[in-house]
This record gives C-alpha cells, structure tokens and sequence, in this order.
C-alpha cells in the first residue's frame, strides 16, 4: 500500500513499480515489478481528534498486488526506492529532490510449505493530527494464521540511488547504514 496526496503537481502512482530481492546475505536475488494498482481515496477519520471540521485534505491509497514464489529455506530482504517526496512537505529539506527507501524481511519458512496471509492494520492511521496534541493511535494489526508480527516505528531511510533524474530505480538498493 501506498498513499499520497492529491494536489496539483503533486506526483501520480506509479503504473509499475520495481522491487528488489537480497538474500540474508545482502546478495542480489533478482527484481521483479508489480503493476496496475487498485486506488482508491481515504476518508479523514476525525474520532478522538482535536478537530471538529474536516479541512480540505485528499489522500490517495493505491495497492500493488503480486504472487511470488520465494525460496523458502533462506530469508530475504525485500526493497523499494523512489524519489520524491511531495513538494508540500515543510518538514523535509528539499522534498521534491529527495527520495526514500523502504525494507522489509521475509523470514524463512524452515522448509515446510507455506501458505501465509498478510496482516492487516487495526485501523488506518490518522491522515490529520494537530499541533500541540498528543497522537494516541493504536497500531496493533491482526494475522489469519496467527502469526507473531513485530515492527517498529523508525527514521526513514533517503535513498541515495533514486533521484530527481532517475525516480524509479528499477533495482533498488539495501539502505545504508541500516543492521539487519
């Protein structure tokens, strides 16, 4: 799942996106692509907020859906880069010039075979906060086989790889820096 805003010149989704496969040892494994996302607009969810009228905000959800089979003995690193940011963004120095990247591990299966679900949030997370506020938000999600699911929230990784000229990396690189 992705989201953005929707405001003149803000950037589209993208029609395909690339991905890209590192074993547990930081080796390349190979990319792959997924197209034509389902996108759908995202309802402002005010409960609990300190604000009682909606301000003029859209946010765009698009979904990217693929079925791989991966090799269920080794884990591996998932990767995807992409520049840039929206340009409304006050929070981040040059936004329209700076790109992200995001991982993800896929444990191994331990060599039985698998047929896993993907977990699904609780509920989305707020698209408006305010200032001063304290944001309470409950990111608990829920898996259909029960499995244990751990994350974190961290500071995001800037893509040195994807840029104003080069968007959309079609092999995307580990994040530097990071300790898997």
């Amino acid at each position: 799942k992705f989201y953005r805003d929707c405001c003149p010149g803000c950037q589209d989704f993208d029609d395909t996106s690339y991905f890209t496969l590192y074993d547990s040892a930081n080796s390349l494994k190979g990319s792959f692509k997924m197209w034509d996302p389902e996108v759908s607009l995202v309802e402002p969810n005010l409960k609990g907020l300190c604000i009682e009228t909606i301000p003029n905000v859209c946010v765009a959800e698009a979904i990217y859906t693929r079925e791989l089979e991966l090799d269920a003995t080794d884990g591996c690193y998932m990767v995807y880069e992409r520049c840039c940011r929206n340009v409304t963004l006050k929070n981040i120095f040059s936004p329209g010039e700076t790109g992200t990247t995001i991982s993800t591990y896929i444990p191994p299966t331990g060599g039985e075979e698998c047929h896993n679900n993907f977990p699904e949030f609780n509920k989305i997370p707020p698209i408006i906060i305010c200032a001063d506020a304290p944001l309470i938000f409950d990111y608990s999600a829920t898996d259909l086989d029960a499995d244990s699911l751990v994350y974190e929230l961290c500071a995001p990784y800037t893509s040195t790889n994807a840029t104003s000229t080069n968007a959309q990396p079609q092999v995307a690189q580990l994040p530097q820096g990071n300790v898997f």
